[in-house]
């Protein structure tokens, strides 16, 4: 057994010990401040640079409870301490692999964005778990086929698992381009037990980005068929998508990631997607977070707000 999979069998408090010997015996300190508020988080030395990425979600004001690891182990695997902090903040365990559905008999497919893997979702995904959701945290090849072709392929998938465990209540989280694939997916199939979207920076207007780039040859080798049709012009796909019919919460970025596209873009945008071509006519609510567009599932007030509007249909002001 490797020592990813050890770290996962201990208890909380084992690992949190652990990795309080290994900041001693390295001369890291195991307690730090973040501002003027006292923050409890530890620090293990191997797995720092995911633990960077993901501090925010072992952050615990210091006397308030256990502290709660951000040791990650093999960046690939689920993030454990999500599954505990949620439990601490929500009161809520993580949902049984077996038996009912979460809350209200709920299940939430997630399906990740253009060029990306389940992977970017799994932080997203166990955190929903740690709040009572099943999941599907769906895998699809999003640079090898055209939106229409992916579509039909993934949603499917995602609800074919959520149905397996007799969900009442099927939600949708979805980033960037996986959420095209469930407009276009409703253009041609009903969902009966459709419930709430989120998506994470959408493209729904299209991106200013891909009208540039579209015809080069790097930006085809990369994105596929699927990047392609992301453009805002006639051509794209999301210029052809009907208004939604269901209820749709967006939150969006205006702290580019990605800052040499932003001179393509006009206005506000992450990186990837102005803050307009988020939006939707018809959403019922609409955030704009300081996130980038490739990580803003990783911002803890992001996932704060996509369980607060899965049970009550807005975002928390």
């Amino acid at each position: 057994m490797d020592r990813a999979k050890q770290r996962d069998k201990l208890s909380i408090a084992e690992t949190v010990e652990n990795c309080k010997r290994q900041a001693t015996l390295t001369g890291n300190r195991p307690e730090k401040l973040c501002g003027d508020a006292p923050i409890w988080y530890t620090v293990c030395p191997k797995t720092r640079r995911r633990e960077n990425r993901l501090r925010y979600l072992a952050r615990i004001p210091a006397g308030s409870f256990p502290p709660i690891v951000a040791g990650i182990g093999n960046p690939m695997k689920p993030v454990t301490a999500i599954a505990a902090l949620l439990t601490l903040l929500f009161g809520l365990g993580p949902a049984a692999e077996t038996g009912t559905a979460g809350p209200n008999g709920a299940c939430v497919v997630l399906l990740h964005g253009l060029a990306r893997t389940s992977n970017a979702m799994e932080p997203l995904a166990e955190a929903l778990r740690a709040a009572g959701y099943r999941t599907a945290n769906i895998d699809y090849p999003s640079t090898e086929k055209p939106i229409e072709e992916l579509a039909l392929a993934a949603v499917p998938e995602g609800l074919g698992r959520c149905r397996q465990t007799h969900a009442a209540q099927v939600h949708f989280v979805t980033h960037s381009m996986g959420g095209i694939l469930v407009r276009y997916y409703l253009t041609q199939e009903q969902i009966p037990e459709l419930g709430r979207t989120v998506m994470l920076s959408p493209p729904n207007r299209g991106s200013e980005v891909t009208d540039r780039l579209k015809e080069t040859a790097i930006y085809q080798w990369v994105n596929g068929p699927a990047g392609r049709q992301l453009g805002t012009g006639p051509d794209g796909i999301a210029q052809r998508l009907p208004p939604v019919d269901y209820p749709v919460g967006i939150i969006t970025g205006n702290s580019s990631s990605d800052p040499w596209f932003s001179p393509f873009i006009p206005g506000e945008d992450d990186g990837k997607v102005s803050v307009e071509s988020a939006r939707l006519d018809e959403m019922r609510d609409f955030l704009v977070v300081e996130a980038g567009h490739t990580f803003i599932m990783s911002n803890r007030s992001v996932l704060e707000q996509i369980l607060h509007f899965l049970q009550e249909g807005t975002f928390k002001r």
